[in-house]
């Protein structure tokens, strides 16, 4: 045997202080095994802590999701209340005072979520998928747009969502868009959500976020105008930029406030002895007291939890109450 490969130890006895000498065949295959066992070991090591960590983030997301599910579930129950109230309400009318619209009887609790619920009257506002040129631009007008704005604002709100592709005076349909550099040409179907409007020509960026004022009161334009509904506004819960909008003069509109503050109308025919017999035959088309179509945003929240919000379209007939929409 070649004396190279021979490894001498030599040992110390405990007891005697003698040395003892260990002899022992050295193998070059020893060193590379225990070298690849340590490389596998470590392998193992990197690989049961990025498992460890994973599972730990699985563990998280599915805490999360269940939390999500649950805050979704409390959200809806509040959906599920204004449905119940709204259609308990079998009046003739519907006022700014009525037990659907006061935030405080959705204040509740339900496992730990606080639920917090708000009610709008959409026949309050103005249908800008049914509303005519006039009304629109009566409506902007109050919102800071001057007339060659609105003009062209209307004309491409209105060629957005009708059916053809004839584009109006001062409109907009599919040969704007591409000629400037849009992907997209005009709808020419009604509007289905109030963001879509970013998408035509001449709309004020931040119009969603302006405000009128009339009197003492404040307005957004985001609460004067929706996509549902009809042409008839509930001139019991209507604010002053949408009774303007449709007709009414500004001293007209001072005078229905004052009078529905003190007791709302059960009939539109109410209003006559407010501004008159041929004032109200001519806006007579555009008025309702009651409403059918409602916006429900329901948020539950709970403290270590993300909160959760929920939008339903309710409608209201005469025998039952829906769900139209619900996101």
């Amino acid at each position: 045997m070649n004396s190279s490969n021979i490894v001498t130890i030599h040992l110390l006895s405990p007891r005697r202080g003698e040395r003892i000498e260990v002899r022992g065949v050295r193998n070059p295959e020893h060193g590379f095994i225990l070298i690849a066992s340590l490389a596998v070991l470590s392998i193992l090591a990197v690989l049961s802590m990025e498992y460890s960590h994973l599972a730990r983030n699985a563990a998280e997301r599915v805490r999360a999701a269940g939390d999500e599910l649950a805050g979704f579930y409390a959200a809806e129950s509040g959906v599920e209340r204004a449905k119940a109230l709204i259609g308990a309400d079998t009046g003739n009318l519907d006022s700014v005072g009525e037990s659907w619209r006061d935030t405080s009887a959705y204040s509740k609790e339900l496992s730990g979520w606080r639920i917090a619920v708000r009610v709008t009257d959409e026949e309050s506002k103005i249908n800008l998928n049914t509303a005519d040129a006039a009304v629109l631009s009566k409506l902007f007008e109050q919102f800071g747009m001057n007339r060659q704005d609105r003009d062209v604002f209307v004309g491409s709100l209105l060629d957005w969502i009708d059916a053809d592709d004839f584009h109006r005076t001062n409109g907009a349909e599919d040969d704007y868009y591409k000629s400037n550099g849009f992907l997209y040409g005009a709808k020419n179907a009604p509007l289905d959500s109030l963001e879509e409007i970013s998408r035509i020509r001449g709309v004020p960026a931040d119009l969603m976020t302006r405000s009128a004022k009339f009197g003492d009161a404040t307005c957004l334009f985001s609460e004067c105008v929706t996509v549902t509904g009809d042409t008839r506004v509930n001139i019991n819960t209507a604010p002053a930029p949408v009774l303007v909008a449709i007709g009414f003069s500004t001293d007209e509109v001072r005078a229905l406030l004052k009078s529905r503050a003190k007791s709302p109308w059960s009939a539109i025919s109410g209003i006559s002895p407010v501004v008159g017999t041929a004032r109200f035959e001519s806006l007579r088309p555009l008025l309702r007291v009651s409403s059918a179509s409602f916006f429900v945003e329901s948020t539950a929240e709970r403290e270590g939890s993300t909160p959760v919000s929920v939008f339903s379209i309710l409608r209201r007939s005469p025998r039952r109450i829906y769900t139209a929409g619900f996101w």
